[in-house]
């Protein structure tokens, strides 16, 4: 039996300002429940990070791990879950905030419903976490649903319904049950990719059946803009980058779990496929042509159309 019901999981690389309103909305939720840990896995951030961690550490049950270099956030989201001790994992991003009372809600949720994994919608906001607009993060449903993934046709309904890169690509949504976390696939590649916990997910879903509780409401506050390419290769990359980066991120994960599915890997692609209307594929290509890519564009888009089954036809 684990030490907690839920572990709050938090990799961290140098926004220490950020880090701080997180842990302060944290503790004004969950001050004084027995039933969260918090984990922060310090991906070699400056010392001003371990300082606001400082400040709460009388306040809240928080277990500290610091790297000692820079491994890259897939490295450090892994090993920030292999030191949870709680039943579940809550994924959050350090420039993310909680929605107030959203902690406190997931109690019965999960009590009733008893998921291997939780999506919940997001607010997407500024720099500043002003709200620009409610994002959905899977399937339309009015109330807390259960999808038991075991069943090939509802896992295909709800990948197929899923039209955001955030249902499965936003980390700060997701709770996933600790034990079917540390079974799913792991290996460099996963812990290098940058979709490390979609591979993750996904491989929990299709390959375990796991039961996956869509919940139609915003948990988050998401700052807009914020990846963390930075973190994974240490350097600025240009605005063209970051577009190829998240586009072969998501078909290389699905390519990865679901290349034995082609109608699951074709309907997880869906957002993509909606993305690359006729339109937005001249103009990504022109982009491509800008930045001297145009060779790995059209590689990308050749791949993403065989993938989703549509290689002869004109979109």
């Amino acid at each position: 039996m684990r030490d907690y019901l839920f572990s709050i999981c938090i990799p961290t690389w140098n926004r220490s300002n950020y880090l701080e309103g997180l842990l302060q909305t944290i503790y004004t939720d969950i001050a004084n429940d027995n039933d969260f840990q918090i984990v922060i896995g310090d991906n070699n951030s400056d010392l001003s990070t371990y300082k606001v961690v400082e400040t709460f550490l009388n306040k809240l049950k928080i277990k500290y791990i610091r790297q000692d270099e820079n491994i890259g956030f897939g490295g450090n989201l892994i090993s920030t879950l292999d030191q949870a001790n709680g039943e579940y994992c809550i994924i959050i991003g350090d420039d993310d905030i909680f929605r107030p009372g959203w902690l406190k809600s997931i109690k019965p949720l999960i009590s009733d419903f008893q998921p291997d994994i939780l999506i919940s919608d997001r607010y997407v906001c500024d720099i500043d976490l002003n709200v620009q607009f409610s994002e959905q993060c899977g399937p339309k449903v009015d109330m807390p649903t259960l999808f038991n993934c075991k069943d090939p046709d509802i896992f295909l309904n709800y990948l197929s319904n899923t039209f955001s890169t955030s249902g499965f690509g936003f980390i700060s949504n997701i709770i996933i049950r600790n034990s079917a976390w540390v079974r799913s696939v792991n290996s460099p590649y996963v812990s290098g990719h940058l979709y490390t916990h979609t591979i993750k997910v996904l491989d929990i879903l299709h390959n375990f059946g796991g039961k996956i509780l869509r919940v139609p409401i915003e948990s988050v506050f998401a700052r807009a803009g914020n990846d963390r390419l930075g973190e994974l290769f240490t350097k600025d990359v240009g605005e063209f980058d970051k577009l190829m980066l998240q586009f072969e991120g998501f078909l290389s994960a699905a390519e990865f779990i679901l290349f034995n599915s082609p109608l699951k890997k074709a309907a997880f692609l869906t957002p993509l496929n909606r993305i690359f209307s006729s339109s937005f594929r001249t103009a990504f290509l022109n982009m491509s042509s800008t930045s001297n890519q145009q060779q790995g564009a059209e590689n990308f888009i050749f791949q993403l159309d065989r993938a989703l089954g549509s290689i002869n036809q004109k979109t």
